[in-house]
């Protein structure tokens, strides 16, 4: 895994989840579909976002 990644674990090996990133003011900057249990994050601004995944969501601070 890059430092420009972050992981996204499904129930189940080879299961896909959606995927959709915000920004701290409530814009979704990304949205896609993972399989791969990997999301590129190289291309997002230096800045705090918040990551949904299905129902759970969690917060994660991009540094340059």
């Amino acid at each position: 895994m890059r430092q420009t990644d972050i992981q996204v674990l499904t129930e189940r090996s080879g299961m896909c989840a959606n995927v959709e990133i915000f920004n701290l003011y409530g814009q979704k900057v990304r949205d896609f579909t993972v399989t791969s249990g990997q999301v590129a994050i190289d291309g997002l601004d230096s800045g705090v976002y918040i990551v949904r995944v299905g129902s759970a969501s969690l917060k994660f601070v991009n540094r340059k």
